[in-house]
């Protein structure tokens, strides 16, 4: 069914023009409408924090500002609008920030999206976004994996093989939770203890895979928008690895109010920071248990940062300069040593407001947690291959 806005004066008009001509695919009124529908969908959806009751025109119109502060989306070729879209872009004036869709959109979502910005402008002689346009960008702008576009489906992963083994999560077991998760029941430890007495001999990465793998298809049946899926299975994943890897530990571990790594046996586990208020608060290394040496080398190979935030590229690659100039440090110590170090930085920059701190810290942190546990995968694999 054609939406009213194709009645209107608005943004639907514009694609009787030239963005969409007789020989496009979208020539016909039923598909031009389905069209608009999926794109107008895609706007109330994406916009974080906005006011939804002004509708998709003036949501489309307000993401235009902050685009056009950027690039020149009327341009005849649509690659730096894509880019944008992809990447995002910071807030310049009363211009809005544009947010990275990379990992909320898939290709032929971005594409639609981006047409119907192009559409807005009314322009002549624009070439079509085509979902062919946008994978090749992504590619090319070297975009991290979590903006693939396997990243913007919500695939969950099928569990099989021997209960116990690493990697194999017991998928009855499985099927188990996922029938108390779909009831209601999301008390991690008791989920945790569900699992553990159907897999006694589970270790708690498995056991985490498990829950994970449980909780996914409850997480894919919301009709709540790609990206807050994704951010609600992330933060499941996080408090039950918080949960479970703590039980394996001797002593206590202490939380900080930031982003945090925690050994597990030759890995590491993020521990989510602890709620604060106020200005951003970082651990001292003496009492966060980073040796001298160790901070000292977190301290220098972070140097000074020629802008902030530091991005998820530059983190990784920072994390994996650490591993390769002090390569017997703890994997934990080594990202609590460059976390630290890097949250004197920006707690240093009295330009930035205090979420912007935490927002800034807590991301790095991540980035650098992730890449370490990677980084152990990899010398585990090479350590088996000889």
């Amino acid at each position: 069914m054609m939406r009213t806005i194709l009645k209107n004066a608005g943004l639907a008009v514009a694609f009787s023009g030239a963005v969409f001509t007789a020989g496009s695919a979208l020539a016909d009124e039923a598909a031009k409408a389905a069209y608009i529908d999926r794109a107008e969908k895609l706007i109330v959806e994406t916009c974080d924090g906005c006011d939804k009751d002004k509708g998709p025109d003036q949501l489309a119109q307000n993401l235009l500002k902050g685009v056009a502060a950027s690039i020149s989306p009327s341009s005849a070729e649509p690659y730096e609008l894509i880019t944008v879209l992809l990447a995002g872009a910071p807030a310049h004036g009363e211009a809005p920030a544009v947010p990275a869709f990379a990992g909320r959109l898939n290709d032929q979502q971005i594409a639609d999206l981006a047409n119907y910005l192009r559409g807005a402008l009314k322009a002549s002689a624009m070439q079509p976004v085509t979902a062919e346009m946008v994978g090749t960008l992504r590619s090319a702008r070297n975009v991290p994996d979590y903006g693939s576009q396997a990243a913007s489906t919500f695939d969950c992963p099928v569990v099989g093989g021997e209960p116990g083994s690493y990697g194999a999560p017991d998928p009855k077991a499985v099927a188990s939770l996922s029938a108390m998760l779909a009831g209601g029941e999301r008390s991690i430890p008791v989920l945790v203890d569900a699992y553990r007495n159907d897999d006694p001999k589970a270790g708690p990465a498995v056991v985490v895979d498990a829950l994970a793998a449980a909780y996914c298809p409850v997480v894919a049946k919301s009709d709540a928008p790609y990206y807050t899926r994704v951010g609600e299975l992330r933060r499941f994943i996080l408090q039950a690895a918080d949960d479970v890897f703590p039980r394996t530990l001797r002593g206590k571990v202490s939380a900080q109010p930031i982003v945090w790594a925690v050994s597990t046996g030759d890995s590491l586990v993020l521990r989510q920071p602890a709620t604060q208020d106020g200005p951003l608060s970082c651990p001292s290394t003496e009492a966060a248990g980073i040796p001298q040496d160790l901070a000292a080398a977190g301290v220098k190979i972070l140097g000074t940062p020629a802008k902030l935030p530091v991005d998820g590229d530059a983190a990784a690659k920072l994390a994996q300069t650490f591993m390769s100039d002090v390569p017997n440090a703890n994997l934990a110590t080594a990202a609590n040593a460059l976390i630290s170090a890097y949250c004197t930085v920006v707690s240093a920059d009295k330009a930035l407001e205090a979420p912007q701190q935490k927002e800034f810290v807590n991301v790095f942190g991540t980035q650098v947690i992730q890449t370490l546990q990677m980084e152990e995968a990899r010398l585990v694999s090479a350590a088996a291959a000889k």
